[in-house]
């Protein structure tokens, strides 16, 4: 069990102890991490207390990733340095025969010091998936990231697609991070003035939705060709103007072109004259018509065929990336969830963390009723498991009867009844 000692500064977890002859039975790992300083992890006293082991990591000076990413933003390079450096302080626990299974890699147990470096726990026997616990944190970290910076949008998500692939790990996640940071150094040496604009728009695919958040296109993330910006409103840049012109001026030529040269033969063979040997009107008017009509049947023909051209190469990129497009939060949406009651209004749970409480504008569900506090009730979802906490609330909050620990989250189930105040909700999962 893993809880917070906030007075005394420690991160405690509680453990059954295993005897071994007349004593405690110790791991080879624990004696490594008491006996070695490794540059990243907590720093650990291990004890035994009323038969039960306890290990105790110091958290004094310093903060959680989760405080973090509740209180800002996080760029994309801070992002990116921060999982850089949890992955490389995983792999360095190889030199010390430590498991990367054990690593702790939780939001609310990562810890950030005054480096600004990420500090994590080691727990012998934690024994949870390298890969899913980085899934986890990516979909958790795409629920703070910032939707108007591509970098922080293009890292997380990648990370969360890659996490899920076969053989992924923490070498895998370190190679991508340092491909990551060079491609953004060699974009940053490259880049013109002009082309500022379009800075990461090669992999993510913008369209201008007025009150929208930024959607995206989950083929251009993994495609090596470049994907352009597009908008309902594309404005053509002055070359395409230019050779627009350019081509509309050769297309009015060659039908003047021909009207000309039908003119010249009908002369030269005297077709315009009549059987005095003068000009015949009706003739010219014959003449007129057929050169208007076949030059004007060349500039449609030049003309049009260019427009169908650019209809075929451009307009499907356009009408592809528009049907793909999604909002990235609804990666972190595979399942939806919800709290359901007899009397009172169901509550929607579609990302985390997702608060429930009295106050309006911080809260995700506004629950106005008697008994609730201003934030009364936390769900969150970590390794793939959903957690409720109260919220120190004034009257509790009780699970299957039993009341909870103020900010301690516990694990909950499908058809767990959950009592707020007066209400009375049972836990559902809406796809099944």
């Amino acid at each position: 069990m893993i809880t917070k000692d906030k007075e005394r500064n420690l991160l405690r977890i509680t453990d059954e102890i295993t005897y071994e002859g007349d004593g405690v039975k110790s791991d080879f790992r624990e004696k490594m991490l008491l006996n070695n300083h490794i540059e990243g992890l907590l720093q650990l006293r291990i004890s035994v207390i009323d038969h039960e082991k306890v290990y105790e990591y110091n958290t004094e000076g310093l903060g959680t990733l989760e405080a973090l990413t509740e209180r800002e933003n996080v760029p994309g390079g801070r992002l990116n340095m921060i999982l850089k450096k949890i992955a490389e302080t995983v792999l360095k626990g190889e030199r010390y025969m430590l498991d990367e299974t054990d690593f702790i890699l939780d939001p609310r147990y990562i810890y950030i010091n005054k480096n600004d470096h990420p500090v994590i726990a080691y727990y012998p026997g934690y024994r949870h998936s390298f890969s899913e616990q980085i899934t986890a944190l990516s979909e958790y970290l795409m629920n703070r990231v910032d939707y108007h910076d591509r970098e922080s949008v293009l890292t997380i998500y990648t990370i969360y697609m890659k996490s899920r692939e076969e053989g992924f790990g923490v070498k895998e996640l370190i190679a991508f991070l340092e491909g990551d940071t060079e491609r953004e150094r060699k974009n940053q040496k490259n880049i013109s003035p002009a082309d500022n604009h379009r800075q990461g728009s090669d992999k993510i695919i913008y369209v201008n939705r007025p009150g929208k958040e930024p959607v995206i296109s989950p083929r251009a993330l993994f495609d090596d060709r470049p994907a352009a910006v597009f908008s309902k409103e594309e404005k053509r840049t002055d070359k395409d103007k230019v050779t627009g012109s350019s081509k509309l001026s050769i297309c009015i030529i060659a039908a003047a072109g021909f009207f000309v040269i039908v003119t010249a033969l009908a002369v030269k063979f005297k077709l315009l004259l009549g059987k005095d040997q003068k000009p015949d009107m009706i003739r010219i008017a014959c003449l007129l018509l057929i050169g208007a009509v076949g030059g004007l049947y060349i500039f449609k023909y030049l003309y049009g065929k260019d427009k169908k051209n650019k209809k075929k190469t451009v307009m499907p990129v356009v009408e592809e990336a528009t049907e793909l497009l999604y909002d990235v939060n609804s990666i972190a949406r595979s399942e939806e969830y919800s709290l359901v009651s007899d009397s009172d209004p169901e509550i929607r749970i579609t990302h985390f963390p997702f608060f429930i409480g009295k106050d309006e504008k911080n809260n995700d569900f506004c629950l106005n009723i008697t008994g609730v506090s201003r934030r009364h009730l936390k769900l969150e979802k970590v390794s793939g498991e959903i957690y409720i906490s109260d919220m120190s609330s004034t009257n509790g909050s009780f699970l299957n009867g039993e009341r909870l620990e103020p900010d301690k989250p516990v694990p909950i189930l499908k058809g767990d009844e959950i009592v707020m105040g007066r209400c009375r909700y049972r836990f559902e999962t809406l796809n099944g």
